[in-house]
């Protein structure tokens, strides 16, 4: 059976959302392959009409009026009318957007930019703030959002923040009401306290996660919970509707009810009750869903229609069924699909090798601007001219006892790196010497750590992955400034930023959205090898050329390189 999946769940770990399609609204247009044809066409749902014939090579989606959107073979996006596909309505495309969601704005993202909501001219007509990390579908003219501290609350069509910004989680809205959730306490397992909401803001009532661990979104003013593996329809006030059968994931989808009737599962089949929790349809079928005022059913692999008298009505024929509103449907008997009415019989003459009735690219866009003095700031509160990550110059073995085995033994004496974590960074620690020594006679292998041997370097890694491309440079850029600040300067055009008057130097390359950096407790651990170990690539592969050290910055020759694993050393 065709539906969108509803992802909706009661524990509201991020935000939680569902894009509900059961209503009545009748599709206007449809993405199809014309039979024998490897490129997307575009047909009137109304009449089968062919107004736009092999013009695409990716699947338009989302058609919102005239306009829709299209995937580029950059893998960018762009709005297109469909009275003129000659080039796209946006004027730069968006690296990322979800869909109009059969409304007029949507969420879009620009490369490197915060996330903006766009018409259905593919305008840009508002920037959300620049600590808005997520955006999901617009419902109700409202969509939820996610700040980068984690915090949830919605903007209008306008980006104005209109309910705070203060939950742990929020649903879309739907029928004028949504979900919002509060932890009590800061630990991860935390349960939920859910307030449902009205666009206001306003709280209509509350419930905690103990009571409903399970529960759908809203839907024509209803929406189901699971009380002992039982399925209960509750109302906008909170207040029991009726019993419908056991829990099954089904309810987590917008196709459970129409606002009269409600589907049930009694453990095998689905069937029909209305209001009262009277049976309308028993429970016969495999599946049962209410698409654009339409009771889709499904019975031994094969699709039909119910009436909501529980009719069979359009004949169980088919095996995949999509209803379009208004008696249309888009209907698969074989290889292909053909648009067909209510009594079965073709209304175009042409047949589809494939079909495409998306409504939006995933629920969620995600911000591609990228606080470069934010992101340096994260790094550089944790060093000092003399410190990093609490590991202050002179620090020895003796200072990370607990990182090490009570008893030193063959591998503490043939390594001189540990792994260790400070405020929540892991940290590849290098010391002068090997961690422990052979006090033995000859075989004897009595190891015994050298407790006094200085920390020489620490390495560890930050991630741009999920930023855009050219976050590397311009975190470059802010990281230099702020070290800087504290005494270290560029030695020449190389990696390596020098302390000169406390001995100590930092380093840093970039390769596949990855800063490796280096902190050294004293200039004589430098190689000259750096430049093989922080070498700097952007995410298009392309090399920044850097300087090697002057021969009167290498004192000592010890090599460290960073590899996947992190980090591998040569101290031995």
């Amino acid at each position: 059976m065709h539906r969108l999946a509803i992802p909706a769940t009661a524990l509201f770990m991020g935000l939680v959302l569902g894009a509900c399609s059961s209503g009545s609204d009748s599709v206007e247009y449809v993405a199809v392959k014309m039979d024998g044809n490897s490129m997307w066409s575009v047909i009137k749902a109304a009449d089968g009409t062919v107004v736009l014939r092999d013009e695409f090579k990716n699947a338009p989606f989302s058609f919102s009026g005239s306009t829709f959107i299209v995937e580029n073979s950059d893998g960018e996006y762009d709005v297109y009318d469909i009275n003129n596909v000659k080039a796209p309505l946006n004027k730069e495309s968006f690296v990322d957007i979800n869909g109009y969601n059969n409304g007029a704005y949507a969420m879009a993202v620009l490369k490197n930019s915060p996330i903006t909501i766009i018409n259905r001219d593919g305008e840009e007509v508002a920037t959300l703030p620049k600590n808005i990390k997520y955006a999901y579908l617009f419902g109700d003219g409202l969509a939820p959002v996610e700040t980068t501290d984690g915090k949830c609350g919605y903007v209008d069509t306008k980006g104005e923040v209109v309910i705070p910004t203060k939950y742990d989680g929020a649903t879309i809205f739907n029928d004028g009401v949504a979900m919002v959730a509060l932890k009590d306490g800061d630990k991860e397992d935390a349960k939920m306290k859910v307030n449902v909401i009205d666009k206001s803001g306003e709280v209509l009532y509350s419930f905690s996660q103990d009571k409903y661990d399970r529960f759908s979104m809203f839907s024509h003013g209803y929406f189901v919970v699971r009380i002992d593996d039982d399925a209960v329809v509750l109302d906008r006030k909170g207040e029991k509707v009726c019993k419908l059968g056991k829990w099954t994931s089904h309810y987590a989808e917008g196709t459970w009810t129409d606002g009269k009737l409600f589907l049930y599962y009694d453990g095998d089949n689905y069937g029909i009750k209305n209001a009262e929790g009277e049976t309308v349809v028993r429970a016969k079928y495999d599946n049962l869903g209410f698409v654009r005022g339409v009771i889709e059913a499904e019975k031994d692999d094969k699709y039909g229609t119910l009436t909501p008298e529980g009719e069979e009505q359009l004949a169980f024929d088919f095996s995949a069924l999509w209803p379009l509103g208004g008696d249309r449907f888009l209907a698969k008997d074989g290889n292909s699909s053909t648009l067909i009415g209510i009594d079965g019989k073709e209304i175009s003459k042409d047949s589809f090798d494939d079909i495409n009735l998306r409504e939006h690219n995933g629920e969620r866009v995600r911000s591609q601007y990228f606080d470069a003095d934010g992101f340096a700031a994260a790094i550089t509160d944790h060093l000092s001219a003399t410190s990093a990550y609490g590991i202050s110059k002179g620090a020895t073995l003796n200072n990370f006892r607990s990182d090490v085995p009570s008893t030193a033994g063959w591998d503490q004496g043939h390594k001189s790196s540990l792994n260790t974590e400070r405020d929540d960074v892991d940290l590849t620690v290098i010391f002068e010497k090997n961690l422990a020594r052979d006090e033995g006679p000859y075989y004897a292998y009595d190891w015994q750590y050298n407790w006094n041997a200085p920390v020489a370097v620490i390495t560890w890694k930050a991630f741009l992955t999920e930023y855009g491309t050219g976050a590397e440079e311009t975190f470059s850029k802010a990281f230099d400034q702020k070290i800087g600040a504290m005494g270290f300067e560029r030695v020449g055009n190389s990696p390596l930023y020098k302390n000169a008057s406390k001995g100590t130097a930092i380093a840093y390359g970039y390769e596949d959205g990855q800063i490796f950096i280096a902190y050294f407790f004293n200039t004589q651990y430098v190689s000259s090898e750096l430049n093989d170990t922080f070498k700097r690539v952007d995410r298009k592969g392309n090399s920044v050329d850097l300087d090697s050290l002057p021969d009167e910055e290498v004192v000592v020759e010890e090599v460290v390189v960073v590899d996947d694993s992190c980090v591998v050393d040569s101290c031995a």
